[in-house]
């Protein structure tokens, strides 16, 4: 539905029908992004009543404040994906998330081992690095002392990570 794509008249009205508190707003909402939102959730709280449960913390987020989401800055994507995660780390904080990794908590500057974020190949480290930071609702710091990592370190693996994410969806 073209209310949603990404243009910014798009963006407008979906804040116009939530701003009005049109109840279609969350019913848009819904329709297009409870999959984004549930393998997010999932992913980071892996129980399925625990998801059920941040999935309607976060509807009753967004519809409570909504005057947070600005169309001319950003998108509702975006904004829908940032209120998940918040929700998700309210649950499961940074410590309890690592303890889900069937990896080990350490990464060598040599596990080249290729994996994937979202179909491009890349080090293993920049993969972990943007599991813990977007998955795990770490900061950098802590991030970098779980990864056994400096700040810096984590920084150019954190972009490095992101610029296989930009390469891809402009591929799309």
């Amino acid at each position: 539905m073209a209310i949603l794509s990404g243009d910014k008249l798009s963006q407008k009205h979906f804040y116009d029908l939530l701003r009005k508190r049109d109840k279609k707003a969350m019913e848009l909402l819904y329709d297009h992004y409870v999959p984004v939102m549930y393998g997010i959730v999932m992913r980071i709280v892996r129980n399925e009543d625990l998801a059920e449960k941040v999935l309607t913390r976060a509807f009753r987020y967004i519809w409570k404040n909504y005057r947070e989401f600005d169309p001319d800055k950003q998108n509702v994507c975006a904004w829908v994906i940032n209120v998940t995660r918040r929700m998700c780390g309210e649950e499961v904080p940074f410590v309890e998330f690592t303890q889900y990794l069937n990896e080990p908590a350490v990464i060598t500057p040599m596990d080249k081992s290729k994996l994937s974020i979202s179909g491009l190949p890349s080090s293993a480290k920049s993969k972990k690095v943007f599991e813990l930071l977007f998955f795990g609702n770490g900061s950098v710091s802590q991030v970098a002392k779980h990864a056994g990592m400096s700040v810096a370190e984590t920084k150019r693996s954190l972009k490095e990570a992101l610029e296989g994410l930009r390469f891809v969806s402009e591929k799309v």
